[in-house]
């Protein structure tokens, strides 16, 4: 029996050596290089593409009637951030009707030609507004669609939540769209199924889009 200790160092490098080389395994294995990398791992990604956005619509609006008589929204073109300024100009929009190229597209009004819209105060959210409606107002079927253009355009604004009507600072009955009186201020949501499309771009009382 061979004893292990007997064994030079010399001869124990030659057996380690043997062995390896009769199990296929080199005694060194010098670096190699990578020439290719599977899957393109090393290709550049390409940048997203771009994706187009229409700028969403802010307000203020004034509605106006179609040819289904549904109310549908027109940008009002004030840049007026104070809510009582903006108020004026969108009534002021409103008394005198659409223009002609506005008409020539099929839109129209229920307010009469001879309605007066006065803005009494903005505060606190809610708008009091003093309507004249005049000799020649709206039949009592298109009142309110009337009323559902003041409402509506009205509460575009940023900062209207709600409009109280008045003549000669006494709060009105103003009719709903189930033909039901109210003298309670309103809101977006009283008329919205009035609104082409169902909802458009009338604003809830919380401001958001309903």
């Amino acid at each position: 029996m061979l004893k292990l200790a007997a064994i030079p160092p010399l001869v124990w490098t030659a057996l380690v050596v043997l062995t390896l080389a009769a199990c296929g395994v080199p005694a060194t294995s010098p670096p190699t290089a990578i020439t290719e990398v599977p899957y393109n791992l090393m290709e550049t990604a390409a940048p997203p593409t771009p994706q187009r956005t229409t700028p969403a619509r802010r307000g203020p609006f004034i509605y106006w009637l179609n040819a289904t008589d549904q109310l549908t929204a027109t940008e009002a073109g004030t840049m007026t951030s104070d809510a009582a300024d903006a108020a004026a100009a969108v009534l002021s929009g409103l008394a005198q009707g659409p223009s002609e190229p506005e008409r020539l597209i099929g839109v129209s009004t229920a307010l009469g030609p001879d309605v007066s819209l006065t803005v009494n105060r903005v505060e606190g959210g809610r708008a009091d507004i003093d309507v004249q409606i005049g000799p020649r107002g709206p039949t009592a079927r298109r009142l309110p669609l009337a009323v559902g253009q003041i409402v509506l355009s009205l509460t575009s604004i940023s900062g209207i939540d709600s409009v109280w009507l008045m003549s000669d600072g006494t709060p009105i009955e103003a009719p709903l769209p189930d033909g039901a009186l109210t003298a309670r201020p309103l809101t977006a949501q009283d008329f919205t199924a009035l609104v082409a499309g169902g909802a458009g771009g009338a604003r809830s009382p919380t401001g958001r889009a309903t």
